[in-house]
């Protein structure tokens, strides 16, 4: 994980510590938006955090179906029927 602070959030006057690979904007080793000067532009900030969290909150839901088939799957796999 980065140790750096997003620079989306700092650009909001918030410090928070970059979240990594979990971070929807997170391509390979670091932050696809790590090398955008945010300054003097918070609607831009502002959209793009709206945008991650709706990206992260999508690949959430997504995890969770997954999951609730696998076990669905394995549990029917116990069946005697």
């Amino acid at each position: 994980m980065d140790t750096a602070v997003c620079r989306m959030k700092e650009s909001l006057g918030e410090i928070q510590p970059c979240p990594g690979a979990p971070c929807a904007f997170w391509e390979g080793e670091g932050c696809a938006l790590g090398q955008i000067d945010f300054r003097g532009r918070p609607d831009v900030a502002t959209f793009l955090l709206s945008l991650r969290s709706e990206l992260e909150s999508v690949r959430i839901a997504e995890d969770a179906t997954e999951a609730r088939r696998l076990f669905f799957e394995r549990l029917n796999a116990g069946r005697s029927d």
